[in-house]
């Protein structure tokens, strides 16, 4: 048996560094002749998606279009949807042109309107909404086209308009994109045609922070569709003219951003890893490491927006596609030496049990080192298994040992017939509880099935067509109770429950069709019931059990290696094949 790297739960794809894939999503009920405007997930796992045309939720299957008012008597007040945002208090909040704001009632499934023609005259507001901010401090900020800049208590759903003391009449009138705030005294707005704007919330003065902004041309700074904070003191403006810029807010200085090639840039995401995603006028442009790179084809996108699970959704135009992004496949442990673990063990109470040479040891779910056992020195562990609650067994170099875990310490068995502990002695190296909690045992040329508490001793003597070299490698439980067992050089075969052999594949030269090597080290079924094999000339796939017929996965195909080995996860690569198929991350 190989020696295994020492890596922890398989997650998903196989590089180093975390990868992104691009899914397209089915139009299904949804009006594709509409812009995106706003890309929202709410605290269920459902997808909203704002659009000129209309509201839609998605399920990851299917579009579920939100009526207006006119279509229902619940409906929201206006399809043309401008912004969507959860506070979080989990409130669900819609900002239409020309509707005003609305506020979503899971409860009743139902909306509350707040407009200019609202008869309570705290809940009025200017119908044009274009952005939903909330601060630090869970104060919420509604930014509309035309009609200043608004403040939200949630604790009575009032509203009031935030207005300079020194020019009233003119920030009454202000297209606010975008609103930010770091401080408790301090916060940004990004204006149509007046550039960025501070705010001192003590004194209510508003100061504009490009005072020379004359001189530019109305295709430029003067227009801050987004803004988006970097960390230490550094928002990120995205331009209607000017492309993005870096605003230092100690310095008031202010630069471009030289990797961003898009002049227009409607909205900005940044990622853990610093990774900086922008919705353009051409397409997806994402800025790591100081290198650019393009996502989706060059047509304009003005919203994008990251799930919970770090996957960003992008709205281009009238496509609804996603970024998912797929995490290195494997986790490192820290608590030993990778190169010298053999094999590797979880019991029913997801305790880690890992074997090196001279020692076995114990770890919690996250990896963490909870003991360290000392087994003999010229023990090689090849495998580890469950023999009860209480024991382990070790398929060893040395035979079959059993290891007592509340004792910490090597036992041995009582109650067994003396074949069997002849049998136990043999240099052993597989070990397996099936679903029926019936036992595989192989030692050289023998191997032992304990079923229903009776020993059945098989070999190639014992049972006329059964191939098995010189060991059992692997062995798994069909639907039907049938067993199909991988060996040492014998190929794979199919065992009846009632342990009468049924048939025997191996490779065959003259066939692409056959097993594609005879040295088979880990089986399993996927969600179709199809019966996959890892051998050591790649993966196979049984299409055919009655024909014997298979069909072979190997490097050219996308493996990292033609050697499939039980360290190489099987159930995690053919999971990662059918990731391209997936639709959502709830």
């Amino acid at each position: 048996m190989l020696a295994c790297c020492f890596f922890l739960f398989a997650v998903r794809g196989f590089s180093e560094e975390s990868q992104l894939i691009r899914i397209d999503f089915p139009t299904g009920t949804r009006d594709q002749s509409g812009i995106i405007h706003s890309i929202c997930q709410d605290y269920l796992g459902y997808i909203w998606i704002g659009q000129s045309n209309g509201l839609y939720r998605f399920d990851g299957y299917e579009y579920k279009k939100v009526p207006s008012i006119s279509e229902s008597a619940f409906g929201i007040s206006n399809n043309s949807i401008s912004c969507l945002f959860e506070d979080s208090d989990s409130l669900f909040w819609i900002g239409t042109k020309g509707g005003g704001l609305n506020l979503y009632d899971r409860k009743h499934d139902r909306f509350s309107f707040f407009t200019s023609d609202s008869q309570n005259p705290r809940q009025k507001i200017y119908n044009d909404i274009i952005s939903i901010y909330e601060d630090p401090y869970k104060n919420l900020w509604v930014g509309t086209d035309g009609g200043g800049l608004y403040r939200l208590n949630k604790t009575d759903l009032s509203l009031v308009q935030v207005t300079d003391s020194e020019n009233q009449a003119e920030t009454s009138r202000e297209k606010v994109l975008s609103i930010y705030r770091g401080s408790k005294d301090e916060m940004y707005i990004g204006t149509w045609e007046n550039g960025l704007k501070k705010i001192n919330l003590q004194s209510g003065k508003w100061t504009t922070m490009f005072p020379d902004l004359k001189r530019f041309p109305l295709n430029s700074r003067r227009n801050v569709w987004s803004i988006t904070d970097l960390g230490n003191q550094k928002l990120l403006l995205g331009t209607f003219g000017e492309g993005a810029l870096l605003f230092d807010i100690r310095t008031k200085q202010i630069q471009n951003i030289k990797e961003v090639n898009a002049r227009n840039v409607f909205c900005g995401q940044s990622d853990k890893e610093g990774t900086l995603f922008l919705g353009t006028e051409a397409g997806l442009e994402i800025i790591k490491n100081g290198e650019r790179k393009h996502e989706g084809s060059p047509t304009e996108i003005r919203a994008i927006h990251f799930d919970r699970n770090g996957h960003l959704w992008v709205g281009q135009q009238q496509n609804l596609w996603a970024l998912k992004k797929i995490q290195p496949f494997f986790v490192v442990s820290k608590a030993g030496s990778g190169r010298d673990c053999s094999t590797l063990f979880i019991d029913h109470q997801a305790t880690m049990w890992a074997a090196f040479p001279g020692k076995m040891v114990q770890l919690n779910e996250n990896g963490q080192l909870m003991n360290s056992y000392r087994l003999p020195e010229k023990v090689r562990v090849n495998m580890i298994s469950k023999w009860n609650d209480q024991i382990l067994v070790l398929a060893t170099s040395e035979g079959f040992l059993f290891f007592d875990k509340k004792k910490g310490q090597l036992s041995e068995l009582t109650n067994e017939t003396d074949q069997f502990r002849e049998f136990v002695r043999g240099n052993a190296l597989f070990i397996i509880e099936l679903a029926d909690s019936s036992k595989w045992m192989s030692t050289l040329g023998v191997l032992l099935g304990k079923t229903e508490g009776k020993d059945k001793y098989i070999s190639e003597e014992s049972l006329p067509g059964f191939s098995m070299s010189h060991y059992v490698f692997s062995a798994i439980q069909n639907s039907d109770g049938s067993f199909w067992l991988g060996t040492f050089g014998g190929g794979l075969n199919h065992i009846g429950s009632n342990l009468k052999f049924l048939k025997n594949f191996k490779q065959n030269f003259s066939s692409r069709e056959s097993l594609s090597n005879n040295f088979v080290e880990c089986l399993i079924f996927d969600n179709a019931h199809r019966l996959w094999a890892g051998t050591h000339d790649g993966l196979n796939l049984m299409t055919d059990s009655a024909a014997g017929t298979f069909k072979t996965y190997t490097v050219k195909d996308g493996l990292p290696n033609n050697e499939i080995n039980p360290t190489c996860s099987l159930s995690a690569k053919i999971a990662e094949k059918s990731l391209k198929n997936a639709v959502i991350s709830g």
